[in-house]
């Protein structure tokens, strides 16, 4: 084969891999629109939820929504890649319903005035902040659709990485969005459960943590 003949194969190939690049971005594009339009039939399906006191999850439609679309896949391959992409769509699209009715549910590990607590509060500080008794809880949470969301920390200035944080991140399904820097400027003391400084205010250090003054925090938000 010459040289030119090489050179014609080559740009053939990187012009169907052009081509099918603009058509795929074409379709998320037409996918985002869809999914937008979604959104907003839902947001009057939560409405109309709410003003009757119904839960924002209705298992049986979800069910009748598979049962009935999936089969419309004729290849097999497909049919499972669909299945999955539409029950991931039903879940965000109650998670939707569950923020608008609800608000956004903010998982944090600890309690009350301890670093999970203040960071989910500064960073989210609508949100309703729902406690959990481990890092691995509140992330598994996000992933059973019973929060919106995770506050987890990932690096102090004491102890350096929160390794388990980290390996949740490299390990679980959920998404790590921009993190926040937080300065816990409370004197704290050393011990077990809650305690309180000169000025009667409440700091918390737990387990084995070590706290000090002007501990830095810095936590990650993450989301399905």
């Amino acid at each position: 084969m010459n040289r030119d003949r090489q050179q014609e194969i080559a740009a053939e190939s990187i012009a169907a891999l052009k081509d099918a690049e603009e058509r795929v971005r074409a379709t998320d594009l037409q996918m985002r629109a869809l999914f937008l339009q979604r959104l907003e039939a839902l947001r009057a399906l939560a409405r109309w939820k709410k003003e009757r006191g119904l839960p924002a999850e209705d298992r049986e439609l979800e069910q009748r929504t598979l049962s009935e679309l999936t089969p419309g896949v004729e290849e097999e391959a497909q049919r499972s890649f669909y299945l999955s992409f539409l029950q991931d769509v039903l879940t965000v699209g109650t998670r939707w319903q569950h923020y608008l009715m609800e608000g956004l549910r903010v998982a944090y590990s600890g309690v009350e005035g301890a670093f999970g607590h203040i960071a989910a509060m500064r960073i989210f500080p609508d949100g309703t902040k729902l406690p959990y008794p481990s890092f691995e809880d509140a992330y598994s949470a996000v992933e059973k659709g019973e929060c919106d969301l995770a506050v987890l920390p990932i690096e102090n200035s004491y102890a350096g990485e929160v390794g388990q944080v980290l390996d949740l991140m490299f390990s679980g399904n959920l998404h790590v969005n921009p993190q926040a820097r937080l300065f816990h400027e409370e004197r704290v003391q050393h011990g077990h459960g809650g305690q309180r400084d000169g000025g009667g205010r409440r700091s918390v250090c737990r387990g084995d943590r070590r706290c000090r003054d002007g501990t830095a925090l810095r936590a990650a938000a993450a989301g399905s």
